[in-house]
């Protein structure tokens, strides 16, 4: 099954993120699934071409959503109209297990429109500041035991046909016909939730891959 990978070469908040990004999550993909870079960077074609897969140059990779991006390649390829099923692996949520990858990859998605992960995380609402450093819930009570486990929509994993994806981008709203779709739910099992937006969130992204 092909699995798409879309980066950017620039990322404002976050320089150069991507660059260390990618070859980590190549080094696990590629196992599973046939890889498709897309991306509009000279070096992060080279990094992908060292791994093995295969790349798709597009200027405009740093301008557009993921979904607009395999959109352009499907359509150059001929694609569009085939009922294929492929997944995506944003590079931005690197952490996912083996046993997660394969549960998506295989699911039969007989009646849904698109398949997604969800993880499992403390609920510390409780906890949360105003701008006052007042407590944004009311409550005496601040023990642990107030701290719930909640599911939490995590993206990092997408699995769909070619046809949904014509149907997200040719819509007039790509997110209202994303989330209001038939959707089929897999939890990432992997014990740690890491989107990585920031120079923080790589730095913490670099102490798990070390350690």
């Amino acid at each position: 099954m092909i699995a798409y990978i879309t980066v950017k070469g620039t990322s404002v908040r976050c320089p150069r993120k991507n660059h260390t990004l990618l070859p980590y999550v190549l080094s696990y993909a590629r196992e599973l699934f046939d890889v498709v870079v897309i991306t509009d960077d000279d070096e992060l074609e080279g990094i992908a071409k060292e791994y093995g897969v295969a790349v798709y140059k597009d200027k405009n990779t740093h301008k557009i959503s993921e979904f607009h991006a395999i959109y352009g390649y499907l359509a150059e390829q001929g694609k569009l109209d085939k009922d294929e099923e492929f997944v995506i692996l944003p590079v931005t949520q690197p952490l996912r297990t083996e046993d997660t990858m394969k549960a998506v990859r295989d699911l039969d998605m007989t009646g849904y429109d698109v398949a997604t992960t969800y993880t499992v995380i403390s609920n510390r609402g409780i906890f949360l500041l105003n701008e006052d450093n007042t407590f944004k819930v009311d409550s005496y009570n601040r023990k642990g035991c107030m701290c719930k486990e909640e599911k939490m929509a995590d993206g990092s994993m997408y699995k769909m046909r070619n046809s949904f994806l014509r149907d997200i981008v040719e819509s007039e709203d790509t997110n209202h016909e994303f989330w209001h779709s038939r959707m089929l739910w897999v939890e990432n099992t992997h014990p740690m939730f890491l989107d990585v937006d920031t120079p923080k969130d790589l730095r913490i992204f670099n102490l798990i891959r070390e350690r």
